[in-house]
This record gives C-alpha cells, sequence and structure tokens, in this order.
C-alpha cells in the first residue's frame, strides 16, 4: 500500500569508513551461476554509486586509546582503601576518610576493597589529573546517595581486578548535587571514565539510572551487570564499548548517549564484546551516531514484539509525525540514533515492541548478522537505507524495510512483514497505516525510490511485496518476492516508474492489484494471471522452449498472478511458464540455469515484444484475490 507521509530532514553528522562487500552467495552456500547474489554494485548500468559510509564526520572519534584497554597496575605502589562497616583502612597518600566517606585526590592508583552498607568513594582532583581505581572485592552501598562519585578529574580508569566481584547500589530515592549536575546513578562521573579489567561489577540503580557519565563512557572490559529503575548506562557525550560481557536491565533506556548541542558528540560505538539488553523503552539509543562494527548485541525491548499489540496495534508506536529521537518521547526501539546507524559487522539480535533498527537519517548496512523481531518495521530510516552486505533477517514486521529511499547493493535479506516487505514512504516514524493522515495513498511521490543493483532478497508479505510510492530501478541482483492473497495489494506495487535493465526478479500473489515493470525497461519482463490458484510450495520455473532454466522461486503463500524478468527473455521466442523440480536449486527454489523434470505447464507465451503483461490489475484490475496462505519463515 502507498501512503503519503510527512518527511523530516535530517542533517547527517558523521561517518565510519567502512569496507563494502560486494560478493555473496545463495543461502544454501552455492554460488547462483548467471547472477551472483551481492553483485552488480551500483556504479553499474548508469545508477550513481550507493553510499558505503555515512557523510560528514564531525569531529566524532570511535578509538580507544591505549590505557583504556590496559588494565596493567602495580599493586606495589598502589594506595590501599579498604572498607568496613563504620570506618575505611588507607594505605599511602592521596586518600582522605571521615568516618566511610572517601575523597580519593591524588594522580594515583588506588586499590579499593571490603564492604559498607552506608559509604562512599568521591573523586576530587585537579581539572588535568588521571588516576586509576582497581576495583578489587568492594560490596559498597549508600543509603541516602551514590556510592561512587567523580565531581573532578580529567579521567578516571576504573579496573576490575581479575577474579573479583564488587558491587554498587545507591538508596531508592535521594537528592544529590555536584555543582550544577544532579547525582542520580549508583555509578555517577562528571568527567571521563572507562572501565577494563577482567573482574565483575555489578551496579544496582535502584534510585534511576545505573552508570553515569556527563562526559565520554568507555567499557573495555570485564563482566558487568546494571541494572536500573531508568536508564541503565548512559554516557552524555559518548558510550564507547569494546570488550567484556554486559547485561543490562532497565526501566527505560538501556544504553544511552544524549548530547545533542555537539553534531561530534551523542554517540554509541560498538566495536566488540557481549551486551545483552532488556530495556523498557530503546535498548540502545544516540543522539546522533551508532556504529557496530564488531560483537554481539543482544535487545529486548518494551516487553518484545508479542508486546505490539498493547500500543494501539501494529506499526502505530510514537503516532504520525513524531520524532525518534527526544529523549522524553516514549518509544520501545533496539537501535535508535537521531541521524545515522553504520553496521560494519557483528551480531545483532532484536525483539522490540518498536522498531527493531531506526534512524532520523540514514542506515547503511555493509556486514554483519541481524536477526530482527519487531512490533512495527524491522529495519526505518527516514532517509536512506542501503544494504551493500551482510546478512539481514526480519523473522517478524510489521513493514520489513521502510526508508524514503532503499538501496539494495548486496548481501543477503529475508523479509516477513504482516504489510509491506520494503517500503519507499518515508517519514518519522513512518509505518503506513490505512487512515493515517497525509495525502492521496496514490499519489506518485518521485523523491521515494527503490534501487536493487545486488544482492539476493527473498520477502515474505502480507500486504504489498516491494512497494515505492515513487520509482523503482532494478539493475542487478536476486529478488524473490511472495506477496499478498488478497486483492487489496499487490507483490510488485509503484506510483512512478518501475525500470529493470538486469538481474532477476520474480514476484507471485493476487492479481488486484498487480504490476508488471514499466516498457522503458531494457531486459525483458512477463506479468500473468494463472488459470488457477496454486498453493503454497508450488515452484515457479521460467523455461525457454528448450525447457532451459531461466530463472526459478518457490513461493512461501498461494499466488495466483506471477511478473517474472530475467536476461534471457527476449523478443520474437516462445518461453514457457510452470511448475516442478529444478536440479540445484536453493533453499527458496531458486535457480538461473539447469534443467527441470516433472514439468507442468501453466503456460506458453509467445514474446512480440520484450514485455509480456496479461491481467494487469491496477485500480480497474480483476479479482483473483481474498485467498489464504501461510507466512511461512526464513529458510537461511
Amino acid at each position: 500500500m502507498r501512503f503519503s507521509v510527512f518527511i523530516r530532514t535530517v542533517s547527517l553528522i558523521c561517518a565510519l569508513c567502512v569496507t563494502l562487500l560486494f560478493a555473496a552467495c545463495s543461502p544454501d552456500g552455492d554460488t547462483a551461476s548467471a547472477v551472483q547474489p551481492g553483485t552488480g554494485g551500483a556504479g553499474e548500468n548508469g545508477n550513481e554509486q550507493v553510499a558505503t559510509e555515512l557523510e560528514n564526520t564531525g569531529g566524532m572519534d570511535f578509538s580507544l586509546s591505549d590505557r583504556d584497554v590496559d588494565a596493567s597496575y602495580d599493586a606495589a605502589k598502589a594506595v590501599k582503601v579498604v572498607f568496613s562497616e563504620s570506618s575505611v583502612s588507607i594505605t599511602g597518600n592521596g586518600a582522605t576518610a571521615k568516618g566511610t566517606q572517601v575523597v580519593l585526590s591524588g594522580e594515583t592508583t588506588y586499590i579499593i576493597s571490603g564492604k559498607c552498607t552506608d559509604g562512599s568513594v568521591r573523586v576530587k582532583a585537579t581539572a588535568e589529573t588521571k588516576l586509576q581505581i582497581v576495583l578489587d572485592g568492594l560490596d559498597l552501598s549508600c543509603m541516602n546517595g551514590s556510592p561512587f562519585i567523580v565531581e573532578q578529574a580529567d579521567k578516571v580508569f576504573v579496573t576490575l581486578a581479575e577474579g573479583s566481584t564488587n558491587t554498587l547500589s545507591d538508596g531508592g530515592s535521594y537528592t544529590q548535587t555536584v555543582e550544577d549536575s544532579t547525582v542520580d546513578a549508583a555509578m555517577f562521573s562528571k568527567d571521563d571514565m572507562t572501565l577494563n579489567g577482567a573482574g565483575s561489577l555489578v551496579v544496582k540503580g535502584n534510585f534511576k539510572h545505573g552508570i553515569v557519565s556527563k562526559d565520554d563512557l568507555v567499557i573495555a572490559d570485564g563482566k558487568i551487570t546494571v541494572s536500573a529503575a531508568s536508564t541503565g548506562i548512559d554516557g552524555k557525550d559518548c558510550v564507547k564499548i569494546s570488550g567484556g560481557t554486559l547485561k543490562v536491565t532497565a526501566g527505560t533506556n538501556g544504553i544511552r548517549a544524549s548530547n545533542a548541542e555537539d553534531t561530534s558528540r551523542g554517540f554509541v560505538s560498538v566495536s566488540g564484546g557481549s551486551i545483552t539488553v532488556t530495556a523498557g523503552t530503546d535498548g540502545i539509543e544516540a543522539e546522533t551516531v551508532i556504529s557496530i562494527t564488531s560483537g554481539e548485541v543482544k535487545l529486548t525491548t518494551g516487553g518484545g514484539s508479542a508486546n505490539s499489540s498493547t500500543n494501539d496495534g501494529w506499526g502505530q508506536w510514537g503516532g504520525f509525525g513524531g520524532s525518534a529521537t527526544t529523549s522524553s518521547e516514549t518509544s520501545a526501539k533496539g537501535l535508535k540514533a537521531g541521524s545515522g546507524i553504520a553496521l560494519d559487522g557483528g551480531t545483532v539480535t532484536v525483539d522490540s515492541s518498536d522498531d527493531s533498527v531506526h534512524s532520523n537519517g540514514d542506515v547503511v548496512i555493509n556486514d554483519g548478522i541481524l536477526e530482527l523481531t519487531s512490533g512495527d518495521d524491522g529495519v526505518h530510516a527516514d532517509s536512506v537505507l542501503t544494504v551493500n552486505g551482510g546478512k539481514i533477517t526480519v523473522k517478524k514486521s510489521y513493514e520489513g524495510l521502510e526508508a524514503s529511499e532503499i538501496d539494495i547493493a548486496g548481501g543477503t535479506t529475508y523479509v516477513v512483514a504482516s504489510d509491506d516487505g520494503l517500503n519507499a514512504a518515508g517519514g518519522n516514524d513512518g509505518s503506513a497505516l490505512s487512515g493515517r493522515p497525509g495525502g492521496n495513498p496514490f499519489d506518485a511521490d518521485s523523491s521515494k525510490v527503490i534501487n536493487i543493483s545486488g544482492g539476493y532478497l527473498v520477502v515474505n508479505a502480507s500486504g504489498d511485496g516491494v512497494d515505492s510510492n515513487g520509482n523503482v530501478n532494478v539493475t542487478g541482483g536476486v529478488t524473490l518476492v511472495s506477496g499478498p492473497t488478497n486483492g487489496g495489494n499487490g507483490s510488485f506495487d509503484y506510483g512512478g516508474n518501475a525500470v529493470i535493465t538486469g538481474g532477476i526478479f520474480i514476484a507471485a500473489g493476487s492479481s488486484g492489484m498487480a504490476q508488471s515493470f514499466s516498457e522503458s525497461s531494457t531486459q525483458g519482463s512477463i506479468m500473468i494471471n494463472l488459470s488457477s490458484l496454486q498453493q503454497a510450495e508450488t515452484p515457479i520455473i521460467l523455461c525457454d522452449g528448450s525447457k532451459n532454466v531461466l530463472a526459478s522461486f518457490t513461493p512461501m503463500k498461494q499466488y495466483v498472478n506471477v511478473v517474472v524478468s530475467a536476461p534471457g527473455i527476449v523478443s520474437d521466442k516462445t518461453f514457457l511458464l510452470g511448475t516442478g523440480k529444478v536440479s540445484g536449486a536453493d533453499v527458496y527454489g531458486f535457480a538461473d540455469s539447469g534443467k527441470v523434470s516433472a514439468f507442468t505447464e501453466f503456460a506458453e507465451i509467445e514474446m512480440t515484444s520484450l514485455h509480456y503483461s496479461e491481467g494487469s490489475g491496477g485500480m480497474g484490475g480483476g479479482g483473483g484475490g481474498g485467498f489464504g496462505g501461510r507466512p511461512g519463515g526464513p529458510r537461511f
């Protein structure tokens, strides 16, 4: 379905230099013989080269310093601080204590241990001081405040001693300030803070937040478990995670970078480690950019995709036209960024009641594995969504991939959607629900476009399979669509022009709103309404007159209309469309060559021109919809 939605223009302020992945194989590991999934870059056939990185880096620094990752220390030279229930023992210079309240001020290394149910550690150093705090068996709580506060320093390195278990826990309610900042976390820093080391740390944010830095926050190592009434981890300027095992349970956001004033800040980068987040609202939120280059990320937000029905139904998270980055606005997205998301590796698994991946700017996917289960969109970009590589599986969604412009140049993508599979519509939080305010849903918008130049794409949609409010350009790749079983949608739908010059494209579904490629296409195409309804898992096979296979696909649902385009379709020849078994077909029944056995012919098509179209639907199209089908699932 096509719907007009408002677009909020977002200026991109970041970039990540990433490697373009072009070579890929079909899902079963066999390389297709003529059209290789993942090849056919957008620079070919006259199209502009697709984006491989986010634009405008600003001053963002995603790197870690040598000292961030160096957890070594000289225990013999360190100041020893040992807590008890009623006092603190200090050995060395640079620390003072009043009762169970400890102040650290020297540029040195401190080793802190012991247990106290009402004590605190506070760093009060000069703005040029770097110091190291080693937690080695510390269990520290504070009844009326935060047990760990960095009031002033240049940077504090918190090292978790190997083999140690440490706990920080704040009070359930308190009022505490440091100069112009409100202390509201069990581990609070006004300045840069790094966590490293091979030990364990449990942080309990009983009042509001777990770990907060008003500057940069780096997590380089450690086994860190955070529970918080509100946000789990907040680095205002940035959160950089490069290693360790991180488990966060948060009442609101899991991990957040919230600086909205400085365009070079407010980012989250993940370059390693294992991260598990269970959040009431967003899993990982960045005011500007999210970058993932390595590591394992698992996010559950808003109770998961099964909870979407409690929020006014599918696709209605956040309402019409709402900003997705305002921290005060409720949303439950997996990854959420205000300017851009760049995925260049690692594994990301999301179960979200809202969008699984959402950017108010661009999304660029170059590599990595994404497994998304969404109560709204699988991947949403207000501006441009680019897929250059990687393996994307959208197991459940309202709309699978949505953006103003969708560019697919590589990778392997599988999408299950209860509405549109691919939707070039755009808009803030813009899932296209009927009844949502906007213009005529059938108005063409030339700014909306889907470009497919490479990759291997499988769509299983109950609404439109591939849907653009404007244009569609196919220059390469493999696109396989199991479309709707109702006549009010089509497996292929566009408002402007659809031009194919290369690649293989097969779409099967209902006939009521069926569309084929525009006659300006330089590669041949066929659209045909079959004489009888075909059941789910019935292969579609296009052969030449000698029964040599040109293209095949096995749809997951029933179908009566077929749209197919392949390099071998030419004018003045006869082609056979039917079903049977193709030797060498992959798990989706795809092949672009080979022989067919047990062939049952649907139709013999004599191509008197480059394009054959029978039973075009559109607004005046015929019937054939309204039949049942099962959604199926990914076969990767």
